[in-house]
């Protein structure tokens, strides 16, 4: 005598059921650690974004009001700029992307006249893994970045 099994399948099995799962979660995971690396990226874009337009900014508040600005560069993932006009302290803050800082406590004096003394910031980058320099030129405040 021959049973005959039902041979009517009706779903998938728990063996199929998981290799999809599992090829679905590797898929994810690629396109996660992407996703964050593109951000990290745009952060530090925004931030040498921001710092290029303070630092132009105050380069000409410096000639315009004839008062000297300090820029200190802080461990602690923030830049401060300084100075002093119309008989009152005026101050902006940069905040670093959390994957950018100093590696030492600096500052860098823009004169009178928008006049920038020499002067090299080292940076540590987290994620890039490696040290980036900034050097400001002798002049009228041109600074490079070297990666």
């Amino acid at each position: 005598m021959i049973i005959k099994l039902n041979q009517n399948k009706n779903g998938f099995s728990i063996l199929e059921s998981l290799i999809v799962l599992i090829i679905f979660c590797f898929f994810s995971g690629l396109f996660f650690i992407g996703l964050n690396l593109l951000r990290m990226n745009q952060k530090y874009d925004y931030f040498w974004n921001n710092f290029h337009s303070v630092w132009q900014y105050e380069i000409m508040i410096s000639k315009k009001h004839k008062c000297e600005t300090n820029v200190y560069f802080f461990t602690d993932e923030k830049i401060i700029f300084k100075n002093f006009y119309n008989k009152k302290m005026h101050t902006k803050t940069i905040k670093l992307s959390s994957d950018l800082v100093p590696t030492k406590y600096d500052t860098v004096r823009i004169s009178e006249n928008g006049f920038v003394s020499p002067k090299t910031i080292m940076w540590s980058s987290k994620n890039k893994k490696k040290n980036i320099r900034q050097t400001f030129q002798l002049g009228w405040g041109v600074y490079k970045i070297y990666e």
